[in-house]
């Protein structure tokens, strides 16, 4: 023989090997009832699948018949295909998944038979014509995005999908059976009346019904192992109704005061529920405070937290539960404090350690990397936003889609006011909170240094005539309109830009279009006109470019030119100009060519073009610029056209009396100089013409009308609010 070794193989193969596998093959149950579960999925898998099918009887219904509910089918895409091919009945193939109910499953499975699976049909045409229909479509299903920048609505980046409803373009979409997860069912009487005492049992403990528990547990009901068909165990089911002598009472017949049911232990259903009675009782019996919860690796911190039961997380942090820790998604215990409101529990939380700034994982569905602030800001919660930001959590920190909880806040705001939602006042006072605390909003005081406009505006102008124009929004949202004494709106804000009223007109633009290049934001194709005191058109629109009324004129560009009209819109110095300011003290500055030149109300020239740039004369003085280039500086000439102060201030300035506010230096700070250039005074941003503005706010402006805007930003805003309050 010449390979002996080979023959000693195939010998011991036929007597060890063979034989092993032959038992195993007798030992096999037939083909059509076998079941295998991987350890990693738990999938159910069958040889030979029983037969399906598809029922829309209720869950009431099934269980009264005998059918035992085993586990969840998992609809795939193949189901929804075939569905929507060939309807229900020729679709049987429905592949198993299990949930905590395996055992269940497993014992099923083995007695063969039909399973019964019910899934849910849904057949939906929506037209976004509408743009509240939109919002609502997109807001159901998870994702929005709120339409075009020209039509004045917010755009908005959320969720992991961007869809885009626009409101000037309509079109539809059609969800045609849209399959959802669907319950299977196994008719089983046996294993039925098993599951129904189970039931029974479980929920006899949260009803605290003693005796009954007891002689269920006295015919040898397995404590620790009975659940009922949610998986939940009785001590958990104690706990969580708050039943104390029942906990007591299963705690003595053995009942482990850490055991885990399907989802939860004992004290994190107590914690949950808010009972601290049996809290305590549990904690006094060796409940861990820090064991995580097996599905989602939650501790009972979480479960205070978002129920925000101040007492019951006092005691737990007494007993050194961790607050420094995140589920599986990355959430954490102040997100859902912060995302339910609850502010007292915040601020243990904050003051424990817990990270204002932590993001959740960049995965997790619909928030990835949302910080507590998004949650809060998402919810509408204005408390927990000052909570929040006075603990220096960051309003403009991107998420996983790039929002911010400022984006949040605002599009939330704006959904609600368009569905007329109840909560549109909250939300917008947590847009408010927001933009006050990192950016700043204006109000007005007088001359006493008395709050009399609160802050809620984005920018803010003097008043003239009564009245003051004010923003709302920002960037390409920004909408213009006038206030008056009191605060209120005589004219909408409707605007894309407004000035203060002069000589009883106030030039506004509207309309056109905005874009966005280097961080700025410009508007293009803006029709100009002039309105009255209660906001209709006196002059226009239709002008490309305007300037205010000064001196019974005003500067407007039509066909390309400037030119100077009258209160009647008639031309009156033709020009033809390519740029012009308003008169002030019988000049104008107009440009001619590459350079700036001053003509009198005749159209003539008293300062021949000589400068890069010029504007109005103030108490005898102008500005002037040598070059037109970024970062040139500012001068001053006299009416001669004489240079007086030397270019070397960073921004245009005007003379009140004998002095005026640059900004220069090598900081380029504010401060005021005599006619001469030389500086004479600091700038105090709190005081304003001896007038300091109250609760740490900055004045802006000048007083006009006694009332002066004032801005509040970061701590200030807030305690600007508190006085309100008083």
């Amino acid at each position: 023989m010449r390979n002996p070794r080979l023959v000693v193989l195939i010998l011991t193969f036929f007597l060890v090997v063979s034989p092993a596998y032959a038992k195993k093959g007798k030992n096999k149950p037939p083909p059509d009832r076998s079941v295998e579960f991987t350890p990693v999925i738990k999938k159910a898998r069958y040889s030979s699948r029983p037969t399906v099918k598809i029922t829309d009887r209720s869950d009431e219904d099934l269980k009264a018949s005998g059918f035992v509910k085993i586990g969840i089918a998992e609809a795939r895409m193949v189901i929804q295909r075939c569905i929507r091919e060939n309807g229900k009945e020729k679709c049987k193939d429905v592949l198993m998944k299990s949930d905590p109910t395996a055992e269940i499953l497993r014992e099923a499975a083995k007695k063969g038979g039909d399973l019964l699976v019910m899934i849910k049909d849904r057949e939906e045409t929506e037209s976004f014509n509408d743009g509240s229909k939109c919002i609502r479509w997109t807001q159901d299903y998870g994702y929005r995005y709120v339409h075009n920048y020209a039509t004045g609505l917010s755009s908005l980046k959320f969720g992991r999908t961007q869809t885009r409803c626009s409101q000037y373009e309509s079109f539809t979409r059609t969800h045609s059976l849209v399959v959802s997860l669907g319950v299977v069912w196994r008719n089983d009487p046996e294993l039925a009346g098993k599951i129904r005492q189970a039931d029974e049992f479980v929920q006899a403990a949260g009803n605290g019904n003693i005796q009954k528990v007891q002689s269920f547990l006295d015919r040898g009901l397995d404590i620790n192992k009975t659940t009922d068909s949610d998986g939940t165990l009785a001590l958990s089911m104690a706990a969580l109704e708050g039943k104390l002598e029942m906990v007591k009472y299963l705690i003595s017949r053995g009942a482990k005061i850490n055991a885990y049911d399907s989802t939860a232990s004992p004290l994190y259903r107590a914690v949950f529920s808010g009972e601290m009675d049996v809290v305590q009782l549990l904690l006094a019996e060796g409940a861990k405070v820090n064991q995580k919860n097996p599905q989602d690796k939650r501790t009972v911190v979480f479960a205070a937290a978002e129920g925000g039961n101040t007492e019951i997380l006092q005691e737990l942090l007494k007993r050194k539960a961790k607050v420094k820790l995140a589920d599986e998604s990355g959430i954490t215990p102040l997100m859902l404090a912060a995302s339910a409101g609850h502010t007292e529990a915040a601020r243990l939380l904050i003051n424990r350690g817990a990270e204002v700034g932590r993001q959740t994982a960049i995965r997790s569905r619909n928030v990835g990397k949302w910080t507590a602030l998004h949650f809060a800001a998402f919810n509408g919660q204005p408390g927990m936003v000052r909570v929040l930001l006075e603990a220096g959590a960051n309003s403009k920190k991107n998420d996983n889609n790039g929002n911010t909880p400022q984006d949040l806040a605002e599009v939330m705001a704006q959904t609600a006011s368009l569905l007329k939602e109840t909560d549109a006042g909250s939300r917008k006072l947590v847009v408010n909170m927001m933009r006050g605390y990192s950016e700043g909003l204006y109000g007005y005081i007088d001359r006493k240094g008395t709050l009399v406009v609160p802050p809620r505006f984005s920018n803010a102008g003097t008043f003239a005539g009564g009245l003051a124009p004010v923003t709302i929004g920002r960037y390409l949202n920004k909408r213009l309109g006038y206030i008056n004494r009191s605060g209120k709106y005589q004219i909408e804000p409707e605007f894309h830009l407004a000035e203060p009223f002069s000589e009883s007109l106030a030039m506004v633009g509207s309309g056109g279009y905005a874009y966005e290049l280097y961080g700025e934001i410009t508007w293009a194709g803006m029709n100009y006109g002039y309105i009255n005191s209660m906001g209709q058109y006196a002059i226009g629109p239709g002008f490309s470019k305007a300037r205010r009324f000064s001196e019974g004129l005003a500067p407007v560009r039509a066909d390309g030119k400037w030119k100077f009209i009258d209160k009647s819109g008639r031309t009156v110095i033709e020009g033809p100009f390519e740029d012009a300011w308003y008169f002030t003290e019988g000049l104008a500055s107009v440009k001619v060519g590459d350079k700036y030149g001053y003509i009198d109300k005749s159209g003539a020239f008293t300062i021949q073009p000589a400068f890069a740039e010029a504007g109005p004369f103030s108490s005898g003085l102008a500005w002037f610029k040598e070059s037109d280039s970024y970062g040139a500086e500012h001068g001053f000439i006299d009416k001669k056209g004489e240079v007086v102060i030397k270019t070397k201030f960073d921004y245009p300035a005007y003379f009140k009396g004998d002095r005026a506010l640059v900004y220069g230096g090598f900081l380029g700070m504010p401060f005021y100089i005599d006619r001469s250039g030389e500086k004479v005074e600091k700038w105090s941003p709190s005081e304003y013409s001896g007038v300091k503005a109250p609760y740490g706010g900055e004045i802006v402006s000048e007083f006009s009308e006694d009332l002066a805007p004032v801005r509040y930003k970061g701590p200030a805003y807030f305690e600007s609010l508190d006085s309100l309050k008083e």
